[in-house]
Parts: structure tokens; C-alpha cells; sequence
């Protein structure tokens, strides 16, 4: 048999062996295939894109200011209206780090983030009696971390320790 010398890509080498009857299923089978393509390309794209948010966050809580503690208390008031959480480091590697900016920044102001939830101003306290412990006061109407639960502390920039 002898080989054509024409080249046809796949799907329409396809199309063209199947006869005209065939050709119209095939067109649909083609861009049905195509339209699975772009399907799984936005997917693709969608995954990056939130694989980029979730490495910028995951840059944010290496940077030297900030750490992710855990709540070992929480209390709130109605009056005065504050909401005060004693709490340390999450991770243990963080132990040494967390309790120098604890006494640099004893008393400022600092940001507070629960649970992916919007940054909060919070003012944070070391608690010298408890070594590594910390408190923060926040506005009784923010969103305050529970017993247990872990959040985010971002120090002032300029207090930073590396």
C-alpha cells in the first residue's frame, strides 16, 4: 500500500478516513475536546494563581516581624470594652524570636490576624512573669482568637529581630 505524501494532523486524518457522513461527530467530538482543554488550562491557571497567595502568605509568616502564636487564654470585658488573650509562640522554633520582640515591642501597637480574617490593631503586653508569654488587648467588638486557636502577630517593621 502505498503512503500518501501528504500530512494531516491527527484529528483531521481522523475526519478525512471516516468520509463526509462522519465528518459533522467528529467536528463536535473535536470541540468538545477542545473546550476540555481550555477547561483544564483555567484550572491550571486558578491553582497557580492561588498557590501564589498562599506562598505570599507563607512569606509573611517567615518575615522577621511576624509570628504565629497560639492562644492559651481569652478573656472579655464589657467594661472597660476589651478583649485580652494571653498567648506564645505556635511553633517551638519560634520560642527565642517571639520572646525578643515580646520585650522590644512590650506595650506597642501591633497587627493581629485570626483565622485569614482582616489585620486588627491590637496593643501587646510581655508578661514578665510567664517567660515567652505575651498579652494582647484588643477592642471587644474585633475578632478574637478562641482558647487554642492559632493567629497571626505582625510586629513594627523597624523592631524587628532577626
Amino acid at each position: 500500500m502505498k503512503q500518501s505524501s501528504h500530512r494531516f494532523s491527527a484529528p483531521i486524518y481522523k475526519i478525512w478516513m471516516m468520509g463526509y457522513a462522519n465528518v459533522q461527530a467528529a467536528c463536535k467530538a473535536l470541540l468538545i475536546q477542545r473546550a476540555w482543554l481550555c477547561v483544564i488550562l483555567l484550572f491550571c491557571l486558578s491553582s497557580q494563581q492561588s498557590l501564589r497567595a498562599q506562598t505570599n502568605q507563607a512569606r509573611d509568616e517567615t518575615s522577621t516581624n511576624v509570628v504565629v502564636c497560639r492562644v492559651l487564654e481569652t478573656h472579655t470585658s464589657t467594661n472597660p470594652a476589651v478583649t485580652v488573650v494571653v498567648f506564645h509562640q505556635r511553633n517551638k522554633q519560634d520560642q527565642a524570636r517571639l520572646g525578643a520582640l515580646l520585650r522590644q515591642n512590650d506595650g506597642a501597637d501591633v497587627e493581629v490576624q485570626v483565622a485569614n480574617a482582616e489585620w486588627r490593631k491590637a496593643v501587646v503586653e510581655r508578661l514578665r512573669s510567664c517567660f515567652g508569654r505575651g498579652l494582647l488587648i484588643l477592642p471587644a467588638n474585633a475578632t478574637a482568637p478562641r482558647d487554642g486557636e492559632a493567629f497571626i502577630v505582625k510586629f513594627p517593621p523597624s523592631k524587628a529581630v532577626h
